[in-house]
């Protein structure tokens, strides 16, 4: 048995508990089960970004499904737990043994905080040490130089990619769900189309006039 922090109270609780003694917050048992508090940070591979390991934020989290949000564009994503998932926290423990070519340590590290067998917990920090090595060929930054220039550029690309989606989507109207403005008008022949398909069940959707393309959403 082992001693682990709960992710909704941040107490001491056994790795064996099945809810938290303090707050009553359900503890997941394995790495395939984890259950995140909603607005939590993770990091999960981002198509869109081209990142390995992006920022996202928890929406919802529940022992059949995460579904989270990718910081730097918008992305929707529903994790699959047979990749490594860690939270923000969890991963700054590891950080600097992925820079520094660390590697073992830290895929140890990672066994101990989940549930996961050595060569996955190695073959995340591996790419994990590989994407640094490419963010210093990609910005022309020496190894071992101030990683925070890096870190500075990548918010610096991701600034402007939100301010061209901003731009983009400046007259749509903002999703009373997620925020986004990452929407689109409901067409005429949209809501026709649903009515012929789906009948009565589609007069909700009838009453819709925007979608959002960020969450799937209709208001």
């Amino acid at each position: 048995m082992s001693i682990i922090k709960c992710p909704e109270c941040g107490k001491d609780i056994s790795d064996k508990s099945k809810i938290c003694i303090h707050c009553g917050f359900p503890i997941s048992n394995s790495q395939n089960s984890r259950i995140f508090k909603t607005g939590t940070e993770i990091g999960y591979p981002c198509e869109t970004c081209g990142l390995f390991n992006a920022n996202f934020i928890v929406q919802n989290s529940n022992e059949t499904k995460t579904e989270a949000i990718c910081q730097g564009c918008g992305e929707n994503v529903s994790i699959d737990f047979t990749k490594v998932v860690l939270t923000d926290d969890e991963y700054n423990l590891i950080d600097d043994d992925i820079y520094d070519n660390n590697l073992e340590s830290a895929a140890n590290k990672i066994i101990s905080m989940i549930h996961c067998d050595y060569d996955t917990a190695y073959n995340f920090v591996l790419k994990c040490h590989q994407e640094w090595s490419d963010l210093e060929k990609r910005y022309n930054i020496p190894h071992h130089d101030d990683r925070t220039e890096i870190l500075r550029k990548i918010e610096l690309r991701n600034e402007r990619q939100r301010l061209s989606q901003e731009y983009q989507y400046r007259n749509n109207a903002e999703c009373p769900y997620c925020h986004s403005k990452n929407t689109k008008k409901i067409s005429g022949i949209s809501k026709a189309g649903s009515v012929v398909l789906w009948g009565v069940f589609a007069v909700g959707k009838v009453g819709k006039q925007w979608h959002c393309n960020n969450c799937k959403s209709d208001f």
